[in-house]
């Protein structure tokens, strides 16, 4: 079931997220753990991301002096948790007039992020210069252990009412050999800058079909 989906089920259970500042980890790579080569860019459209779910594959904290020289790099530890891995998905309907103005669930399209617990949910912007902006986010109640609150926590608290600069390249033939599978699809990278200065690098995998109750009885 994808993220949105599952969303829609719960809906019942939502509520505001307040949340509070984030911890690190001892178990994420270093920082230089994803160096690319410069990519073709290619043109970002929402159509083309709700397509698929995004993997978050890196994500990484860049640190400036005040010349503006990039002087250190650092992994964002909460987010390479491999029992929370973290992924998104948006909503896209052409047909839906979308607000420019104000974020609202009821006039925008949505994005949903997880960590491998609750389904979340925000209004988001795309503009045609590539910048996302996100609204307040909602989630489900459920409990995740003190680890996976923790994760959630800092993904929603990074996530919420963020702006950022997304840019779409293919992957590089070594990516595209290691996340090889029988499905045949383009493999993109999504790179996500925020205007705070980390960078986060996203691929695309299908999304899940929906297993309906109408699927169980074809099955039986």
């Amino acid at each position: 079931m994808t993220i949105s989906r599952y969303f829609n089920y719960a809906a019942a259970s939502l509520f505001a997220v307040s949340l509070f500042g984030c911890q690190t980890m001892n178990n994420a790579p270093p920082a230089n753990d994803k160096t690319l080569s410069t990519p073709t860019t290619l043109s970002v459209s929402p159509e083309l991301l709700a397509r698929y779910e995004w993997h978050l594959d890196s994500a990484v904290a860049n640190h400036y002096d005040a010349q503006g020289k990039l002087t250190d790099r650092e992994p964002i530890s909460d987010f390479y948790h491999p029992d929370y891995p973290i992924s998104f998905e948006i909503s896209y309907d052409p047909d839906r007039p979308v607000s420019f103005e104000v974020f609202n669930q009821s006039k925008n399209e949505s994005i949903y992020f997880s960590s491998n617990c609750n389904a979340s949910s925000a209004p988001y912007v795309l503009s045609k210069d590539n910048t996302l902006e996100v609204g307040m986010i909602i989630s489900t109640m459920m409990g995740c252990g003190t680890t996976g609150n923790r994760i959630e926590t800092a993904l929603f608290n990074f996530m919420r009412s963020s702006t950022s600069t997304l840019t779409l390249s293919y992957q590089s033939k070594t990516q595209h050999h290691k996340n090889s599978s029988a499905d045949d699809y383009p493999r993109y990278n999504l790179l996500q800058t925020m205007t705070t200065g980390e960078t986060l690098l996203w691929q695309n995998v299908p999304k899940k079909a929906l297993n309906t109750p109408a699927d169980n009885n074809d099955n039986k």
